[in-house]
């Protein structure tokens, strides 16, 4: 499924470039039962001095960075969660595009791609990117292959949105048949039919479907 990219602009939003898989957006709020989920530590690849932990501290002015294309930063949470979103703050993330990839992890050594894509390349403010629907996992990684200028990993900030996994959102649950304990001539199988002009009908207190 190919998704958007979108930016904020003057309390609107701006379509930046409908060929990116990814939607981004200033606050996470949007996404219906999502928060910031903690973060237990992060790790990575390697780094020049500028640490993986710097993504954690809330400050735009310090950052992760790494040399090499395949560069990654990888965050805990501590145990599974479902995950809805992925926010990124990128070093010069104003004058460059950055090319990545976010990956899910269960046990920190099988990861599952569920993002690749770009960073919009006009903002140091952090881009928000909706995962598909039921990602899960523990592990968060995100690679980073090069940006339009240089080999960089560079990241100032880094946050996941999600909920736990035993809050679990509901889903509609398939329904293969109904019975009752009679009808009158209006069945059972008609609470299923997606219509509202039909319906189960019985007579009798203690009248029973169920599926």
């Amino acid at each position: 499924m190919t998704a958007l990219l979108f930016s904020i602009v003057s309390g609107g939003i701006s379509q930046i470039n409908p060929t990116q898989k990814a939607y981004a957006r200033i606050s996470s709020a949007a996404t219906s039962g999502c928060q910031i989920l903690p973060i237990n530590g992060v790790t990575a690849s390697g780094n020049d001095g500028n640490l993986p932990a710097n993504v954690l501290d809330n400050n735009l002015n310090t950052r992760w960075s790494n040399l090499g294309i395949g560069s990654w930063i990888q965050a805990d949470l501590g145990s599974n969660m479902n995950i809805c979103s992925v926010n990124i703050a990128w070093y010069n993330g104003n004058t460059r595009q950055n090319n990545f990839v976010i990956s899910v992890s269960n046990d920190g050594t099988a990861f599952t791609n569920v993002f690749t894509g770009k960073s919009s390349g006009t903002t140091l403010s952090p881009e928000t990117y909706i995962l598909p629907g039921g990602t899960t996992g523990r592990y968060v990684r995100i690679t980073v292959n090069g940006n339009t200028l240089n080999n960089w990993a560079s990241i100032t900030e880094l946050s996941v949105d999600g909920f736990s996994s035993s809050n679990g959102s509901c889903t509609k649950l398939p329904i293969s048949g109904v019975t009752a304990s009679g009808n009158d001539g209006n069945l059972p199988a008609n609470v299923l039919d997606n219509n509202l002009n039909t319906r189960w009908s019985n007579l009798g207190i203690g009248s029973w479907i169920k599926r």
